[in-house]
């Protein structure tokens, strides 16, 4: 079973460390890690991380920020041992579902 939640401060590395494990797939034309707990910590200054776990691990995560009456997300990543499971559509469905809450 995956719940989502809202990421705190001390998720930060979990979070750089799945989103980094992702997006794997880019170092062959990009030759760094995608991100790091502290582009992650600064990140949730401007919004926040909503998380995808089951009962053992971090199995996604999906960045979202309001821009006014707008709504952004980044940094969609999911476990890939998890891929294709739906765990990457739960978070977009969450995302959007913070959007309209949020008024956008």
């Amino acid at each position: 079973m995956i719940s989502i939640r809202d990421a705190r401060a001390s998720d930060a590395e979990a979070i750089a460390r799945l989103v980094n494990a992702a997006f794997l797939v880019e170092q062959f034309f990009i030759e760094r890690d995608r991100t790091n707990p502290e582009v992650v910590r600064g990140l949730m200054t401007k919004g926040k991380f909503l998380l995808a776990e089951d009962e053992q691990a971090l199995v996604g995560c999906i960045y979202v920020e309001l821009r006014g009456e707008r709504g952004y997300f980044g940094m969609l990543s999911t476990e890939p041992s998890r891929q294709q499971m739906g765990i990457g559509h739960r978070l977009v469905d969450a995302a959007e579902k913070y959007f309209r809450n949020a008024g956008c």
